[in-house]
């Protein structure tokens, strides 16, 4: 019986300290497990860097650093260059622009007489012509204005021109001179024609002087001068000179006639003009050069 008892006890107290390990037991500590999805076995995590609320964590940095600022933002950028190709046309500018401050611009005075017999004529930078006299493709330029050396009423009216060239740099083709006056009386006007791919200039005066010019390796020249004696009694007894040389009335126009012959011919006239069409036409011609500068 008493073994019986001691047996029981045994046992009771067998059960009353298994019962206490599995509640956590006091006095063996906490053991805190890492657990993972991976059932192999626990992995390594990486920790943060540790920041405190008084720090800001470090900004992330671009991998390309934006253009610095130009250092001087007061300088004007440069002006734009003009293609060498057009630099003709900048010279040309140069000239029409000093004229036109010296003569005024392009006018007809008293336009509103046109086609009556009331006296109208061309004044002021009147005619701005470009004009490729020997056919190589480049223009000439040429300008008609007035010089005040008419008397009186006709003071303002167009009597002088001039012609320019450009090679690396303006050239004086032409300097200024009168204009055609090819009848008896007053009559301003400058005449050109054109053939076998060239352009000439005609310079008429008083009928009895005629000279053709046009442009020979970067010179004007004079490919037919001519003298009319009008006034001679006998005309054929050789009066007349062709290039320096007497010949007949006959042989003088004949060799006019030949040159002139089947040429497209055009007359500006700064007396009593048709309308005002070469106006507008030098009006025009200086709006395209400025178009070719810019």
């Amino acid at each position: 019986m008493k073994k019986t008892a001691s047996f029981i006890l045994c046992v009771l107290f067998l059960l009353a300290l298994l019962s206490g390990c599995n509640q956590g037991g006091t006095g063996l500590g906490e053991i805190k497990i890492q657990t993972t999805s991976d059932t192999t076995g626990t992995r390594d995590v990486p920790e943060s860097p540790a920041h405190t609320p008084d720090t800001e964590p470090p900004a992330p940095t671009p991998d390309t650093e934006p253009p610095a600022p130009p250092t001087d933002l007061t300088t004007d950028p440069p002006p734009p260059t003009v293609r060498p190709e057009n630099a003709w046309a900048v010279a040309y500018l140069g000239v029409i622009d000093e004229l036109t401050a010296r003569h005024g611009e392009g006018a007809i005075y008293n336009e509103q007489a046109i086609g009556t017999y009331d006296e109208y004529f061309m004044t002021g930078l009147a005619v701005v012509r470009l004009i490729d006299f020997d056919g190589d493709g480049s223009y000439e330029l040429l300008c008609a204005y007035p010089d005040g050396s008419f008397s009186h009423q006709y003071s303002n009216m167009v009597n002088k021109f001039v012609i320019y060239g450009y090679d690396n740099g303006l050239i004086v083709l032409m300097p200024e001179r009168y204009v055609s006056n090819p009848g008896t009386d007053v009559s301003p006007s400058i005449t050109f024609f054109s053939k076998f791919g060239k352009t000439f200039l005609v310079d008429v005066n008083e009928i009895c002087y005629g000279s053709y010019y046009t442009l020979e390796n970067g010179r004007m020249v004079s490919v037919l001068d001519y003298y009319y004696d009008f006034w001679a009694d006998n005309p054929d007894q050789g009066a007349h000179t062709l290039n320096g040389e007497p010949v007949t009335e006959d042989e003088l126009w004949y060799s006019v006639v030949e040159l002139a012959h089947s040429g497209d011919e055009v007359i500006i006239n700064f007396y009593y003009p048709d309308d005002n069409s070469e106006i507008i036409a030098t009006r025009n011609t200086i709006a395209q050069l400025r178009a070719l500068a810019q």
